[in-house]
Parts: structure tokens; sequence; C-alpha cells
């Protein structure tokens, strides 16, 4: 099991712009993202749930634009 997500990680980055996508769309309050990452991409509830806090957290870093 995976404990540490790498932000620069190529699969990472593609998890952040599917959740920007999912973001962007508005039909999923954020904070209940999880369920969506473990359906599209197989993942454990808990890895998901780290995704997007981890998402959540880089979030503005990632788009400034946005502040």
């Amino acid at each position: 099991m995976v404990t540490e997500i790498d932000v620069n990680d190529d699969f990472t980055l593609e998890v952040f712009v599917f959740l920007d996508g999912v973001r962007e769309s508005g039909r999923v309050n954020m904070f209940g993202a999880a369920p969506v990452l473990t359906e599209a991409y197989g993942m454990e509830q808990g890895m998901a749930r780290k995704f997007l806090g981890l998402w959540m957290e880089t979030f503005s870093d990632r788009h400034p634009e946005l502040r």
C-alpha cells in the first residue's frame, strides 16, 4: 500500500487533472469526491481520500488564477 503520494508523479498529475474536471463539471461536491476516484481508478477508499486531500491542499498552488 502506498503511504506517500508524489505530487510530480505522472499518475498523480493524471488524477489531479481528472479531479479538476470533476470540479469544473459541478456535478459532485468535492468533499465527497473520493467515491468518484474509487470508481474511475479502482483505488481503495482510503487511498482515494489521500489523493483527494492532496488535490485540495495543492489546488491554489496549481491554479493561482482562481485565488
